[in-house]
């Protein structure tokens, strides 16, 4: 009887011990994306914006002051953001360059507020740090 008890208990291990890799429930990868907020000014005066996406990436970004960012891509990098003013009008653009999938200049273009165009060129150094 004690050798069965402890047939019993050993076989009990390797069978509490057995997975199923079917009922494996996969992790949801979905990303969790910023639709909407709010912002609160010192004086009181609040101010929504909206955020519209193609799957995860960017698209506009529009406030309720009328001023709206429309981004464009080359692949999953931005290549241009252009900024239009309350009025509708283009105030400012910048262009996106990259080396080797990594960012390596950017072309501020001024519309209104000043008429001039700022190059500004990035320096990788290594995988993860630009100087």
């Amino acid at each position: 009887m004690k050798n069965f008890l402890q047939i019993l208990l050993i076989s009990s291990l390797f069978i509490g011990c057995t997975s199923n890799d079917d009922e494996v429930t996969p992790e949801d990868t979905t990303p969790i994306l910023l639709t909407k907020y709010d912002t609160k000014y010192k004086n009181g005066d609040t101010n929504e914006t909206i955020l519209k996406y193609n799957g995860d990436k960017i698209l506009e970004i529009i406030d309720a002051d009328g001023w709206k960012e429309v981004y464009a891509y080359d692949g999953d990098n931005i290549s241009k953001l252009t900024v239009f003013n309350d009025k509708g009008e283009i105030d400012e653009t910048f262009e996106n360059y990259y080396t080797d999938g990594k960012l390596s200049k950017t072309v501020d273009k001024s519309y209104i507020a000043s008429n001039e165009t700022i190059t500004y060129n990035y320096k990788w150094i290594n995988d993860n740090h630009m100087q």
